[in-house]
Parts: C-alpha cells; sequence; structure tokens
C-alpha cells in the first residue's frame, strides 16, 4: 500500500517525539531480537534532536556526538534509534565497522541522519 506524504510526515513526527536516543551496536539488532550494544569506556546512549518532517523525510536538527570514550569500544556493527525506554525504532548497518579508540567520539553534524519513510 502506498503513503502520501502526509501520511509519511505523520509517521515521523510521531517517531521524533518518542525516538530520541541513538545506540551503537557490535551485534546488530533485528526485527526479532535486541541485538549486542556497546558498554563500557564511557560509552551512552546519545539524545538526538529532530527537525520537522517534510516529502516523507526527518533530519538531526542539531549536532550531537557520543560520549568521549576512555577506554577503546568494541568496533560498532551499526546503530539504533530507541526511545527513552530502550524500545528500538530503527536501526541501520554501517557500511563497515567502525572503532572508536580511547579519546575519541562519533560527531554528527546538522542533518546527516536523516530518516525516510515510504
Amino acid at each position: 500500500m502506498a503513503k502520501s506524504y502526509y501520511g509519511s510526515n505523520a509517521a515521523l513526527t510521531a517517531l521524533v517525539a518518542s525516538a530520541t536516543k541513538l545506540a551503537l551496536y557490535s551485534v546488530m539488532p533485528t526485527v526479532s531480537t535486541s541485538g549486542t550494544e556497546l558498554s563500557g569506556g564511557n560509552y551512552s546512549r546519545t539524545t538526538v534532536t529532530w527537525g520537522s518532517a517534510a516529502s516523507g523525510q526527518v533530519a538531526n536538527s542539531a549536532a550531537f556526538q557520543t560520549p568521549t570514550a576512555s577506554a577503546d569500544w568494541t568496533a560498532a556493527a551499526g546503530w539504533a534509534l530507541l526511545d527513552s525506554s530502550g524500545n528500538i525504532y530503527y536501526f541501520q548497518a554501517f557500511s563497515a565497522a567502525v572503532t572508536v579508540l580511547s579519546g575519541q567520539y562519533i560527531y554528527a553534524a546538522i542533518g546527516q541522519r536523516v530518516r525516510t519513510e515510504s
């Protein structure tokens, strides 16, 4: 079934009202499993601020970064968007695993994280 931009924008608006945390995973979640989230070395979920949905897309409206690693993190296979209770809304693998070493962090500029609803 096709969805209009109105429907896509409504779905995204509801999503970004809840899914405000970005988490990194060494083992990706699936539709039926929760995956393995990174832990240790000062890792924690990162808050994402979203803009307004338009044309079936929404992007982060503020830059964000993970905490600075205090020890090397396990290689991240991808990321997911979660609500404050830890429920996963979207997940996506990186094209190649990302390793954050002690003293490093992951940064995303405004508009770099875009979600599309179709």
